[in-house]
């Protein structure tokens, strides 16, 4: 009786016996990893250790423990010391993105997300950079055509092709439907300077926009517009800039005709959109229409005051912050057309415009 008493003692202590399998073990027994993630796994028990994958392409593993997963799916790593064996579940996600897109439209934003946030130093590129460059995850559409957009990490790469189109109001609906992922966000229209404003999401941020501005369009476009473009996605805010072209393109009209017809435009908006802020952009003079700077001075306080009598109107005045001590618009704040703001004139609207509405929304 004695003897068999010591050789089960014996017994175990020996590697693989249960004494030497409930003190020794693996640091992790499952382990969820992204693709391109690593993570060292380590045993406890005495003696070198035989390290394999029963599935090495989804995750791969080092003579010291070092796990790599590789591809979507899942695994077991495994450490055999002596007799014994350790295993350990490893469950690989695959690298994506989390709100990739298919369409664009030529001068706007979208930003790409991975869905591991550790994969901040990924490598960005653009199969064509012309119809859309990328930067840090911020795609920026600029003529139609097709590309792929590349995000690599760790040697993982994750793809989304996108083609970018013209404007034009069918197709910047179809871009932006008024789905949950586009409603409750700034919402931008209007005229080229607002269509131009490449750099509108950092300055929003960080609130998102969707800018639905087309380069070219009048007051009139709007009121047609304005159910498609800016009322069906119930926006948190409204940011509209329009007035200028009509007031630009033909002597016809009179800087009081174009208030009244912007006014109607912001009340039926606000008919519509009730308790949601709306903010008007004043009309900013430029070099290339001094012959309109009059009524755009008419038009700018007519709809000042109209926004002033009004709950939820606001108006922004961006034209004392544009201008030179002699009240002339200050020739730096514009593109060589005379026409556009430059970089410089767009961060005076950062300063006054979202910084007025996110004040608003605060």
């Amino acid at each position: 009786m004695l003897s068999l008493l010591i050789l089960l003692f014996l017994t175990m202590l020996l590697p693989g016996g249960r004494s030497a399998a409930s003190a020794a073990q693996l640091s992790k027994k499952t382990v969820v990893l992204y693709q391109g993630q690593t993570k060292k796994l380590k045993v406890s028990a005495s003696g070198t250790a035989v390290w394999s994958s029963t599935n090495a392409k989804v995750a791969s593993v080092t003579s010291g423990g070092k796990v790599r997963a590789l591809t979507a799916g899942t695994c077991r790593i495994q450490a055999v010391v002596g007799n014994a064996v350790y295993s350990c579940k490893i469950r690989v996600k695959a690298l994506a993105f989390t709100n990739p897109v298919s369409a664009m439209v030529r001068g706007r934003q979208h930003e790409l997300e991975l869905n591991f946030k550790k994969a901040k130093n990924a490598v960005w590129s653009s199969s064509k950079p012309k119809v859309a460059s990328v930067s840090n995850g911020i795609v920026q559409a600029k003529t139609p055509g097709t590309t792929v957009i590349t995000a690599r990490w760790r040697n993982i790469s994750v793809r989304c092709t996108i083609k970018v189109t013209d404007i034009s109001p069918e197709l910047l609906s179809a871009a932006y439907p008024a789905t949950k992922q586009n409603k409750g966000k700034i919402l931008l229209a209007g005229s080229s300077s607002m269509d131009f404003w490449d750099s509108a999401a950092q300055a929003f941020s960080p609130y998102e926009v969707v800018n639905t501005a087309i380069a070219g369009s009048t007051v009139e476009d709007w009121l047609v517009w304005y159910p498609k473009l800016i009322t069906r996605y119930k926006p948190a805010a409204v940011v509209l800039y329009v007035g200028s072209n009509d007031l630009g393109h033909g002597a016809w009209i009179s800087g009081e005709q174009n208030a009244a017809n912007t006014i109607r435009l912001l009340n039926k908006i606000s008919k519509k959109l009730k308790k949601v802020p709306i903010f008007y952009v004043s009309i900013n003079p430029c070099w290339s229409r001094t012959g309109a700077w009059e009524k755009i001075r008419v038009s700018n306080s007519l709809v000042r005051k109209h926004c002033a009598r009004k709950k939820n109107l606001y108006y922004i005045d961006i034209v004392s912050a544009s201008s030179r001590a002699d009240g002339t618009p200050d020739p730096s704040l514009f593109l060589s057309d005379r026409l556009h703001p430059s970089a410089k004139g767009y961060a005076i609207w950062k300063k006054k415009v979202a910084s007025a509405v996110k004040k608003k929304l605060k």
